[in-house]
């Protein structure tokens, strides 16, 4: 981490402001990680700027009382 974007995993603090990243790094990292170009992109303008965890919005599952295990589940 500190190799390529200069900072110490220690002192690592979001959200990453001051970090500045070309398209080439983004085409060298995406290749030398194996991440489509866009999701890297995505998630480096999250480690700048922090959104919502959308899953926080979404109320959880409810599910059957009578479910306990595999063998309650019919088809």
């Amino acid at each position: 981490m500190k190799d390529e974007f200069g900072i110490e995993k220690k002192s690592l603090k979001l959200p990453l402001k001051d970090l500045k990243v070309t398209d080439q790094q983004l085409e060298a990292w995406s290749e030398k990680y194996g991440i489509g170009y866009e999701t890297l992109e995505d998630v480096i303008k999250e480690l700048q700027r922090p959104g919502l965890d959308p899953r926080e919005e979404i109320e959880p599952p409810v599910f059957k009382s009578d479910v306990l295990d595999i063998k309650d589940v019919k088809i």
